[in-house]
């Protein structure tokens, strides 16, 4: 059972994207704690790819990374009908106001700022899980 702080999203599938291991573990040692399915996607192709496969109900997404970065991820998944209606919180260290006016005219859901603050992250999950009905408000 999850204790109050960590809500329960029971059922819920989180895609947690980052090209750094350690950055998909924090995410991950986090919100298992919420009985979520996590699925770890290093780098941008993989997130691609595994969107179609996994199907998960939310993405968490680094901004920053190679070959594929996230401004592409999102353009790619937002303009597929099998996946546009994924929400996507981008996390990043990249703060300026460019960026996250560009994420979200792109179709992110969010922003967060790295290093991520726990609450401010679960805060911002369970926003968009209610949004697509996956868990009640």
């Amino acid at each position: 059972m999850a204790t109050d702080i960590f809500p329960d999203y029971s059922g819920c599938r989180i895609m947690a994207v980052d090209d750094v291991m350690v950055n998909i573990y924090l995410l991950t040692k986090i919100l298992e704690k919420t009985h979520a399915t996590i699925i770890p996607a290093l780098g941008g192709q993989e997130a691609i790819e595994k969107t179609v496969t996994e199907k998960p109900d939310i993405i968490l997404l680094d901004l920053r990374m190679p070959v594929i970065d996230g401004y592409e991820v999102i353009d790619r998944l937002k303009s597929s009908p099998d996946t546009a209606a994924i929400p996507i919180i981008v996390i990043s260290a990249y703060t300026n106001q460019d960026d996250v006016d560009k994420t979200k005219s792109a179709g992110a859901a969010d922003f967060i700022q790295k290093p991520v603050i726990m609450q401010n992250l679960l805060e911002s999950i369970t926003t968009q899980l209610i949004k697509i009905n996956k868990i009640k408000g």
